[in-house]
C-alpha cells in the first residue's frame, strides 16, 4: 500500500503538531481509507488531492472522537444551540453520539473538506458522490471504533491548553491560535483573511512585516469569526473549555469584551494605569504594564492607536499600538466618523423607528427616489440625503436592525422581489428563485441579521429550494440548513 498521507500530516492535527504513540495506526487507518476511496471514486470526476483531504479530514474526526478530546463534541453541541441539530445539513435518522461515528457527522465533514478547498463554488450537500464516499468512510470507520487506540495524549495536551489559557491573556491568545488550526477551520479562509489585514497597511515602511503580521494575526483572533459556524475564537474555545469540564475558563471566555481598533485619548495617568476615551465615547482603565510603549514615550503624547480586550477582570492590549499627537483635534475627529451622531443631528432608536413606521422591521419602496421622499417625510431627513447613487430604479428594502445600536438602518437594493412578505408588492417568485439563496452568503446586499429575520420568519422560502440544500422534512430543519448555510459563507467574509 503507497502512503499517500504521512506521518507529519497526522502531526499536523495536533496541538502544536506533536507526535503521540497512536500516530502509526491512525496513519495507516488514513492510507487504507484513502485506498478505498481512490478504487471506488477515483474516475477522473474528482481532482488529485480532493480524495487525501478528505480521508485525512476523518481521520482527523476519528482520532478526536474516540479519544473525545472536545473538538466534535463542542462543534456538535454549538450547533444544537445555534441550529437545533447535532449535525448542520443532514439529519438523517440515526443512533447519535457525539463520541461514536456519525454517518450524518462523516457527510457533513465531507461536504466541508470539499467546500473549504473549492471556495467559489457551491457544494451540493446531497452530491450522490458525496453521499457514496461519506457511506464507505463510515462503514470502515465504524468497523474500526471499538478496536481503535485511545489517544489520551491528544486529551491530557487538550486540557492543558486550557489550563494555561486561564492564567494569563498571552496565553490565552497561544491557545486560540493552536485552535484555529483544528480540523474544523477552514485554513485557507483563516489565512487570506490574516493576509487581508497585512494588506490593509499599504506601504507603512515605519512598520516591518514581522509586526504587520503580528498585528493581523492577533487581530484574526478576536476581530474575526471563523468557520464553519461563523463564531469567534474565544466563543470555540468556550464551547471546548464548557465539554472539558473547565467552568472557570468558561465563565472567563463567556465575559471577553472586545474593542476593536480606535483612537483613543489618554484622560488620565497613574503610576499602574492610564484612562482613555475612545471616538466612539468608550473608556477603559488599561495597566500601564499592558501597554508596549516605554513611560517617556507615553507621557510625550495625548492619543493612542489601538484595540483592547477585556480578559480575566482587567483590559489588554491586542495587538500594535501606536502613540499620537492629537493636537486638539479629538473632537474634529470625531465628527468625520460616519457613525456617531454629528451636532445638531439624533439618532433614532430601532423602537422609534419601528413606531414610525406602524411596527414594521421591513419597509418597502419602488425606487430610491420614493424611499428618500419616505425618510424626509418620516424621519425628517435632510434633503441632501443621497440614495440615487445605488439602482434608483430598483426596489429597495429598509430592514430596522433591533440588534445593531450603531447601524439600525441598513438600505438592501434589489432584493425585494426576493423577500416573501404580505406588505412587499414587490416580491417576484421567478427572481426569487434565481437570486434569493445569494442573499445568504453576500453581506453587502443583505446584512447578517437581516438574513437571520428573513429565516426566521419564512420570507426566504424560494433559496432553500435550490441544489445546494438537501430535502428537509421539517419547516425547522429548512431553517437550520438556510442559517448554517449563511454562517459557513460569511464567516469567510468578515
Amino acid at each position: 500500500m503507497k502512503l499517500h498521507i504521512t506521518f507529519k500530516n497526522i502531526q499536523a492535527c495536533h496541538p502544536l503538531h506533536k507526535t503521540y504513540s497512536t500516530d502509526s495506526y491512525y496513519q495507516r487507518l488514513a492510507n487504507r481509507l484513502y485506498d478505498n476511496l481512490q478504487q471506488r471514486f477515483d474516475n477522473g470526476a474528482m481532482q488529485e488531492d480532493e480524495l487525501p483531504n478528505i480521508s485525512l479530514a476523518l481521520i482527523r474526526y476519528f482520532e478526536d472522537i474516540v479519544a473525545d478530546s472536545g473538538l466534535w463534541r463542542a462543534f456538535s453541541r454549538l450547533c444544537e444551540q445555534e441550529l437545533g441539530y447535532t449535525v448542520p445539513l443532514y439529519h438523517d435518522p440515526e443512533e447519535y453520539y457525539p463520541d461514536e461515528p456519525s454517518l450524518n457527522a462523516i457527510r457533513f465533514l465531507t461536504w466541508k473538506t470539499m467546500s473549504d478547498m473549492h471556495p467559489d463554488q457551491m457544494i451540493y450537500a446531497d452530491d450522490k458522490m458525496l453521499l457514496d464516499i461519506g457511506q464507505e468512510a463510515y462503514s470502515l470507520l465504524d468497523a474500526e471504533f471499538e478496536n481503535a487506540p485511545v489517544n489520551d495524549e491528544l486529551s491530557r495536551d487538550t486540557d492543558a491548553l486550557l489550563d494555561s489559557a486561564d492564567t494569563d491573556f498571552n496565553r490565552l491568545r497561544q491557545t486560540l491560535t493552536v485552535l484555529t488550526t483544528s480540523y474544523l477551520m477552514d485554513h485557507r479562509s483563516r489565512q487570506e483573511n490574516i493576509l487581508k489585514i497585512i494588506n490593509s497597511f499599504g506601504d507603512k515602511k515605519e512598520l516591518s512585516t514581522e509586526l504587520k503580521e503580528y498585528h493581523a494575526r492577533m487581530s484574526f483572533l478576536f476581530n474575526h469569526k471563523l468557520s464553519p459556524l461563523a463564531l469567534p475564537a474565544y466563543l470555540w474555545l468556550k464551547a471546548i473549555a464548557e465539554v472539558r469540564g473547565k467552568e472557570q475558563l468558561a465563565t472567563h471566555l463567556g465575559a471577553i469584551k472586545v474593542e476593536k481598533q480606535d483612537t483613543w485619548r489618554i484622560t488620565a495617568r497613574t503610576e499602574k494605569d492610564i484612562s482613555i476615551e475612545s471616538l466612539h465615547g468608550h473608556t477603559l482603565t488599561v495597566p500601564v504594564e499592558e501597554l508596549n510603549i516605554d513611560e517617556k514615550q507615553l507621557a510625550q503624547h495625548d492619543g493612542l492607536l489601538g484595540s483592547f480586550v477585556f480578559y480575566q477582570e482587567a483590559w489588554h492590549l491586542n495587538g500594535l499600538l501606536v502613540s499620537m499627537h492629537l493636537n486638539g483635534r479629538f473632537e474634529e475627529m470625531r465628527s468625520q466618523c460616519r457613525d456617531i451622531p454629528q451636532e445638531g443631528t439624533r439618532s433614532y432608536s430601532s423602537e422609534e423607528l419601528k413606531q414610525m413606521f406602524g411596527g414594521k422591521t421591513l419597509i418597502y419602496t419602488k425606487d430610491s427616489n420614493e424611499m428618500k421622499k419616505l425618510l424626509q417625510k418620516k424621519m425628517k431627513y435632510s434633503k441632501t440625503v443621497d440614495l440615487n447613487q445605488l439602482n434608483s430604479d430598483k426596489p429597495v428594502t429598509l430592514f430596522i436592525d433591533d440588534k445593531d445600536t450603531y447601524y439600525n438602518q441598513f438600505f438592501s437594493f434589489d432584493t425585494a422581489p426576493c423577500i416573501k412578505d404580505a406588505t412587499n408588492p414587490y416580491y417576484n417568485p421567478k427572481q426569487a428563485q434565481a437570486e434569493a439563496i445569494d442573499m445568504l452568503w453576500d453581506e453587502e446586499r443583505c446584512t447578517t441579521h437581516m438574513a437571520e429575520y428573513l429565516v426566521e420568519h419564512d420570507m426566504l422560502p424560494d433559496a432553500y429550494h435550490q441544489p445546494e440544500f438537501r430535502p428537509a422534512v421539517s419547516a425547522s430543519q429548512q431553517k437550520a440548513d438556510l442559517l448554517f448555510f449563511m454562517r459557513y459563507h460569511r464567516s469567510k467574509n468578515v
